[in-house]
């Protein structure tokens, strides 16, 4: 043990009545009801944890659709570039569509 455990403390008369009010019950009391608030805020806490995990979950299934999307949108645009380059769909000029498209709009 070290001295400080062996030998008398000596403590002024403010630290004493510091340390009797420090181990009062009316102290007690307070931090039991501190404690727990502290708890009911760590579970509204934990609860906001588990509900952003499940939205971050959620996300990365959308990724999963985002992707398939993404597969479909790319197995399209192939098909289209095979008939383009096959010459089975004719191409139009796109300023021809825009006019013919301005000309129904004023008509």
């Amino acid at each position: 043990m070290t001295k400080a455990f062996l030998e008398p403390m000596i403590i002024k008369i403010e630290s004493e009545k510091l340390i009797i009010d420090a181990f009062s019950e009316k102290n007690l009391k307070r931090i039991k009801e501190h404690n727990n608030t502290k708890k009911t805020t760590l579970k509204q806490v934990h609860k906001r944890v588990l509900f952003v995990n499940d939205l971050v979950n959620g996300l990365n299934h959308i990724d999963s659709i985002h992707t398939s999307i993404d597969d479909v949108c790319i197995e399209e645009a192939t098909k289209r570039k095979d008939d383009i380059e096959c010459h089975n769909i004719k191409l139009v000029n796109g300023d021809d569509v825009f006019s013919k498209i301005a000309q129904r709009l004023n008509a």
